[in-house]
């Protein structure tokens, strides 16, 4: 099941008991509040979460992205990076409203997917895969405005559960892995 809470530390627990890993990210910064690495091998525990919580009077939480999650997410930045990444068949039913865009989730595909900014040269799509994360709900950011601004809640569109992922699209493969010639059967 996919958390609808806005409570981030009961947020971090359902992604826990769902296999994924965590980490706490600044509120105004996006940037991870505590050294990461040893979360990329394995996910956080509960008592993790209750430090940060502990430590931290308000954060979001972020998925890792990668083979430990057994996730890759494609971030849409904009309403025009968005349209592309549609208009070329790469569909999901596991989304994310972001403050900007769309996070599209999908299966880690195996082998490493390494993280790429404005993927296949299109800008505003970014690839989150091995040693990359991406906010998730229900992490907020603020959104001036001319009355004053609002909070922007990350929020789940469609999806049971992260069984729910697709494959990513068969035509994304030579721009998505990062595979040595050994490894590419020709038979």
């Amino acid at each position: 099941m996919i958390t609808t809470t806005r409570d981030i530390v009961s947020a971090a627990y359902e992604y826990i008991d769902n296999g994924l890993s965590v980490i706490p990210i600044g509120k105004e910064t996006k940037k991870p509040l505590t050294k990461w690495k040893k979360f990329q091998s394995a996910p956080p525990v509960q008592e993790d979460v209750d430090k940060w919580d502990a430590e931290w009077e308000a954060f979001n939480v972020a998925i890792l992205t990668g083979e430990l999650s057994g996730l890759v997410v494609v971030d849409t930045d904009n309403a025009k990076a968005e349209q592309w990444w549609l208009d070329h068949g790469a569909t999901t039913p596991l989304t994310v409203k972001t403050k900007r865009g769309r996070h599209f989730y999908y299966a880690h595909p195996g082998g490493q997917v390494r993280n790429q900014v404005n993927m296949g040269g299109i800008e505003g799509v970014d690839l989150r895969g091995d040693g990359g994360y991406v906010l998730c709900p229900p992490s907020s950011r603020w959104v001036d405005g001319d009355d004053g601004g609002s909070e922007i809640f990350y929020a789940w569109e469609a999806a049971s559960g992260f069984g729910d992922a697709d494959d990513l699209p068969l035509w994304t493969g030579p721009i998505v892995l990062a595979v040595e010639a050994d490894d590419i059967d020709l038979s």
